[in-house]
């Protein structure tokens, strides 16, 4: 039996694939040996004289901006925000 030189070979190539799963396996199983702790120690949750407080809305309009519904330019917004 002959077989041409335009017959395509349809089997795959398994042996690059082998190599990166083997490659993953040895970067996954050094990630998992490697893991750290980092103890931090929280401040107490404060008690708050409101138990609901207000939410800060920021609107962005068309000609400016405005905070809990007071309109504001550009230059008045960066103050404002530090205040809040």
């Amino acid at each position: 039996m002959h077989v041409s030189p335009t017959h395509a070979n349809a089997e795959p190539n398994v042996i690059p694939m082998i190599d990166v799963l083997l490659v993953l396996l040895i970067i996954f199983m050094l990630m998992i040996t490697e893991r750290h702790l980092i103890w931090a120690q929280l401040p107490a949750q404060i008690e708050s004289a409101s138990p609901d407080p207000v939410p800060n809305v920021l609107e962005v309009r068309r000609n400016g901006y405005a905070i809990n519904g007071q309109a504001m330019n550009v230059h008045e917004l960066a103050p404002r925000l530090r205040a809040l």
